[in-house]
């Protein structure tokens, strides 16, 4: 075999850790060079090459150095036990200095910030109660039919999958972080939050009619307006990056290209940022048929059909559009821009163009130019009116498709009603980063299912407080998070009520004029005892 120089530099410099070890390790104790020359020779530090050799020394385990890394949460002896102790201080009521003292004595050396954030308790998650109260999710979940353990219920069952989601914790990977938060177990009704097997684990239990007859019961109590509504529709890939997953490829915006993917589906009901309706059950060739199936599914939940739906262009087809006309079920959509099409706008006469002004977020106002007609679609019975639109900070033209139901809106009515839409992919924007919604936990369309699922639902909770909190009305969860619920506390625990103490916080007073700090009513799933919450 002939030797080369590319493969001899896979030993000069060496990229993966275990074989620049071997190396480096072997360099120093066989071959007696010296630390500074291998610093030199493996573009490192000195003092990092002196940090291996010295490991090593301590404990000359050559097979270590070819022992790869095994997947999945690392353990951590010392942290573990550190906490263990921590928590068992805690329980006999010793104080935060008096652990730290403890622990130094016994060869533990913390620091009291470390223990103040190992022992803190998420006593901030009791002020969804009043919200889940009014919601009536025990019902919501026996109407539902979710499945439950002889230990573990199927309302604390759910409660321990949704405080992760409510904390922004990743609910599979750092569910663990929750495990010996006494104030999390509480919340959900058991001692401590199961562990992340079996998050996994009853996500399989379910079914996606369980997950639909759960949103329906919550939203059907939660106040959206008079009907019929209006909604923004809208997909979204959910990338996933394990390896051999069976899934189909999808558009990524962010990562600009095609990946193996979860196609998911929301609803949101326009002027309330709530979103109503979520499936991530779905193939491509389903896509098209969604917009129609959310209209049906709509009037079968209400009664009534959605007012308007607002999407954009690949959401449906033109057949689609016309059933949604026999319906009399309006839409304002994109029409997708052709070659054809926007040669002839460049032809349209200028006295054919006329001028209006919208409104755009954060009260930015964009003056824009349109041309208003009538066109025929294939698979469209009739015309449809058709809006051609530019300004709108596109270099080609923007094409409005609309129906004029429930009722005919001006051309301005028309730009700046699906301008509006804007706020759907702003609030997907927070629930991506917040809620986690882009680390998938599996390849399988019905646990990822179940998964966005528990985030409409922690959603809705971030909207009801946000409600009731003056000013944060259109606060988005990260920040509701970080001001409100990311609180710790004590929590008393006696035969009729449960008392929680929050930290001190410069929001506090918003929680008492909210009301917040009143007594629930008895809480079911913690033995009928109401809740709570004093405010220093």
């Amino acid at each position: 075999m002939a030797r080369s120089p590319e493969l001899a530099r896979l030993f000069e410099r060496p990229d993966l850790p275990a074989q620049r070890h071997y190396e480096i390790c072997r360099a120093y104790f066989h071959e007696a060079i010296t630390a500074d020359a291998i610093a030199r020779r493996f573009h490192l530090h000195v003092g990092s090459v002196r940090a291996i050799v010295r490991d090593f020394a301590r404990d000359p385990d050559v097979k270590a150095l070819f022992a790869a890394a095994a997947p999945g949460r690392k353990t951590a002896p010392k942290r573990d036990a550190i906490l263990q102790r921590a928590c068992e201080l805690r329980r006999r009521g010793a104080t935060l200095a008096d652990i730290h003292a403890a622990l130094k004595r016994e060869g533990f050396d913390v620091s009291e910030s470390y223990l103040f954030r190992v022992l803190r308790r998420a006593a901030g998650l009791f002020l969804f109660l009043p919200a889940m109260l009014d919601l009536d999710l025990p019902g919501a979940v026996t109407q539902a039919g979710l499945p439950g353990s002889e230990r573990i219920p199927p309302l604390q069952a759910l409660l321990a999958l949704l405080a992760p989601k409510l904390l922004g914790k990743r609910r599979v990977s750092h569910i663990s972080d929750l495990c010996c938060d006494e104030g999390a177990g509480l919340f959900a009704g058991l001692n401590v939050l199961p562990k992340a097997t079996y998050a996994t684990d009853y996500s399989y239990k379910t079914e996606r009619a369980m997950t639909e007859r759960l949103i329906a019961a919550v939203i059907a109590r939660t106040p959206l307006g008079d009907p019929p509504l209006s909604f923004n529709l809208d997909f979204h890939a959910i990338p996933f990056r394990g390896d051999e997953a069976d899934l189909e490829n999808h558009w990524v915006p962010l990562r600009n290209r095609a990946l193996p993917s979860v196609m998911a589906f929301v609803a949101q009901a326009i002027g309330r940022r709530v979103l109503c309706y979520a499936t991530a059950n779905l193939l491509r060739d389903e896509a098209d048929d969604m917009v129609v199936r959310f209209a049906d599914y709509w009037k079968e939940q209400t009664g009534h059909y959605p007012a308007r739906l607002l999407f954009d262009s690949r959401a449906t087809t033109y057949a689609s559009l016309n059933q949604l006309t026999r319906r009399r079920v309006g839409f304002i959509t994109i029409r997708r821009r052709g070659s054809g099409m926007l040669a002839r706008v460049r032809r349209l006469p200028a006295g054919s163009w006329r001028r209006c002004q919208i409104t755009q977020a954060k009260g930015k106002r964009r003056s824009v130019q349109y041309v208003e007609e009538w066109v025929e679609l294939d698979d469209y019975e009739g015309a449809a009116r058709q809006l051609i639109v530019t300004g709108l900070g596109h270099e080609s033209p923007t094409f409005f498709l609309t129906n004029d139901c429930p009722q005919v809106q001006t051309a301005r009515e028309v730009i700046q009603t699906y301008a509006s839409r804007n706020h759907v992919e702003n609030q997907l924007g927070e629930q991506i980063t917040f809620f986690h919604l882009d680390c998938l936990c599996s390849d399988v369309r019905l646990n990822v299912d179940f998964d966005l699922t528990l985030t409409v639902l922690a959603d809705l909770l971030y909207r009801r407080l946000a409600e009731r909190l003056k000013g944060f009305g259109r606060t988005g969860p990260a920040r509701l998070f970080r001001k409100f619920i990311d609180t710790s506390g004590l929590i008393e625990i006696t035969a009729s009520e449960v008392i929680v103490y929050l930290s001190k916080r410069a929001h506090n007073p918003l929680l008492k004029e909210a009301g917040l700090t009143q007594p629930t009513g008895p809480v079911p799933w913690l033995g009928g005892r109401a809740v709570r919450l004093e405010c220093p």
